[in-house]
């Protein structure tokens, strides 16, 4: 495992076009999308998606939660800013970092040992998709920077 700092991503809204590292859900809710490489995640570790909502691309093995709402385009059909782990302890030692696993097993073999500080990917100018299906009023992000 190495520790590293957010890659860049050239993901956007596919409705108003912005820039972001947003997390859909989309066919009903039944698939997700990495919020670094857009790639389909259509595997998972055994129970970890449900457990504790972490998700894990297998192209680039860093681990995400979906965080506050980018935009809401129905019920299964949502677009979301994303969370990532700004620090964690393992072994009793405390990285500053996102944690960036050697192969897909190895993310599903050792998350749950990690105790991690998560952050959003939300910034002011793009915490609402202007062209989203539903309007609702802008809750405060629990995880921000």
């Amino acid at each position: 495992m190495e520790i590293i700092k957010l890659p860049k991503t050239k993901n956007t809204c596919y409705y108003c076009k912005r820039i972001g590292y947003f997390t859909y859900s989309g066919g009903g809710g039944d698939y997700f999308f990495c919020p670094i490489c857009n790639s389909l995640i259509h595997e998972f570790c055994s129970g970890l998606e449900n457990e504790n909502g972490i998700l894990c691309c297998n192209k680039c093995k860093i681990p995400f939660m979906f965080g506050c709402i980018h935009g809401e385009n129905g019920c299964t059909d949502g677009i979301h800013h994303t969370l990532f782990i700004k620090k964690f302890t393992l072994n009793n030692i405390t990285y500053d970092g996102i944690p960036k696993f050697e192969t897909y097993d190895d993310v599903c073999l050792n998350i749950d040992k990690l105790d991690c500080e998560w952050y959003c990917t939300c910034n002011d100018n793009q915490y609402d998709c202007p062209n989203a299906f539903y309007k609702r009023d802008i809750e405060k992000c629990e995880y921000k920077n």
